[in-house]
C-alpha cells in the first residue's frame, strides 16, 4: 500500500510516491487531461491508498485563487480513495534549492521541479505523521 502526492500547478502536475517507506519522484505530467486518464492506472498499479495534495495558501495561510484552482481540479478527478490537503507554500522554493544543490542545469531543474516538490510534500507529510 502506497501514498501518492501531487503538486498541482497551472502548467504541470508533479507526482511522488511512497512505497515501502521510500519516497521517490514518480512523474511530471504536462497535460491535466493526460494525467486524469492515467490516474486510475497509477492508483491500481502502485496500490495507492491515500493521495496527498499540496494546497498553495497565501502568506497569511488563507486560500487564494490558486488554492481554489487546485481544489476544483481535484474535485474533477472524482477520487474514491482518501485525499488530504497539506500546506505547500514553500515547497517549490525548497525544491528549486534542492535541485540547484545537486548541480542540475536550469533545463533539468524545470523538468523535475514539480515532481521534486511533490516528493518534498510527501516527505513532510510522512514526517508529521510520526
Amino acid at each position: 500500500m502506497s501514498i501518492l502526492a501531487l503538486d498541482v500547478g497551472d502548467k504541470r502536475i508533479g507526482a511522488a510516491i511512497e512505497k515501502n517507506g521510500v519516497v521517490f519522484e514518480y512523474a511530471t505530467f504536462i497535460n491535466a487531461e493526460e494525467f486524469k486518464k492515467k490516474l486510475q492506472n497509477i492508483i491500481e498499479q502502485e496500490s495507492i491508498v491515500r493521495i496527498i495534495i499540496g494546497l498553495p495558501k497565501t502568506l497569511k495561510g488563507e486560500k487564494g485563487f490558486q488554492a481554489q484552482h487546485v481544489e476544483k481540479f481535484v474535485d474533477s478527478l472524482e477520487l474514491t480513495i482518501p485525499i488530504e490537503y497539506i500546506d505547500e507554500r514553500f515547497s517549490s522554493v525548497a525544491a528549486r534549492k534542492g535541485l540547484e544543490a545537486l548541480g542540475l542545469s536550469r533545463e533539468k531543474i524545470e523538468e523535475r521541479i514539480d515532481s521534486f516538490s511533490a516528493k518534498i510534500l510527501l516527505e513532510d507529510y510522512i514526517q508529521n505523521q510520526s
